[in-house]
């Protein structure tokens, strides 16, 4: 038993690797499309630097993609996938021993089943748009998935990582980002305040003339 428990235990700390990295690409990502100011929307949106910004959200949100695509994945080619790690937990999978509720198991497939649409949308769009490289700058308002939704899946994955850990190991998984404080960041802010002093720097240059 001791042997499948550390087995079970690299595995899952793979697994918490990407949700921590798929997590910290949805705080980013979802930030920079909703800002908390007027101020710093209108930088990503109206300002000289609209461009070079909608590039980083581009890279964010293929980040994201990519990342949260590996955790709901239904290729062999993810070894981290939460459905095969849910199917190794099972009466006939690899773990099966370690005896995880059999309630828990039908749980966590009821939820990926009850999200099937959303896991489909992004898995359908790392194909599309990120298996190829010939439209680096895809309009996103075409996609039809949203934050809300995407914060769903990964409300999903840590779910059933804090179970694992708590009922295996006992051990309370804590979740926040390692990196992304909402009431702390504040590269926008900053970027936001120096175009504005720049813009009316111009402005005064030219009614002084």
């Amino acid at each position: 038993m001791g042997n499948l428990k550390d087995e079970l235990k690299i595995k899952l700390e793979k697994t918490l690797h990407i949700y921590v990295f798929a997590q910290d690409s949805f705080l980013y990502t979802e930030y920079f499309h909703n800002p908390d100011t007027v101020e710093e929307l209108e930088l990503i949106t109206k300002s000289a630097h609209k461009k070079s910004l909608s590039m980083m959200m581009h890279l964010m949100f293929r980040t994201l993609v990519i990342e949260i695509s590996k955790l709901f994945s239904n290729s062999g080619n993810d070894k981290f996938q939460l459905q095969k790690l849910i199917n190794s937990l099972s009466k006939s999978g690899h773990f099966r021993k370690i005896g995880v509720p059999e309630e828990h198991i039908n749980n966590w497939n009821g939820l990926l089943k009850e999200n099937e649409r959303t896991i489909q949308s992004i898995l359908t769009l790392r194909t599309k748009l990120y298996a190829h490289t010939d439209n680096s700058l895809t309009d996103f308002s075409t996609i039809d998935i949203t934050f809300k939704d995407i914060k769903k899946l990964l409300d999903i994955a840590a779910q059933i990582l804090k179970s694992l850990y708590s009922d295996i190991y006992d051990t309370d998984l804590f979740l926040r980002s390692p990196t992304f404080d909402r009431e702390r960041f504040g590269i926008l802010k900053l970027l936001a305040k120096a175009e504005k002093e720049r813009v009316d720097a111009i402005y005064k240059k030219y009614r002084l003339r």
